[in-house]
């Protein structure tokens, strides 16, 4: 499996499933209060979100952890 994400080659499986792990981390660090693993967690995932738009199904997650990282911004005053 390729963590971080790449463009070439490109495996769509490969992708989601890693997509999906960074999700998870993501809400795992905020359980943890762990606000550094939230931050990295939430770099790479928006990085799928991004790369790979229109690549990859949408993630029901998507907006879940956009709005959980605006809250942080909001809360921390970033």
């Amino acid at each position: 499996m390729s963590l971080p994400p790449t463009v070439s080659p490109f495996d769509q499986k490969e992708a989601i499933l890693a997509r999906e792990v960074y999700e998870r981390a993501v809400f795992l660090s905020i359980d943890e209060r762990n606000f550094e693993d939230f931050e990295n967690s939430i770099a790479v995932v928006k990085t799928y979100y991004d790369l790979f738009r229109g690549k990859l199904p949408v993630s029901e997650k998507e907006h879940s952890v956009v709005g959980l990282y605006l809250l942080y911004l909001l809360a921390f005053n970033k």
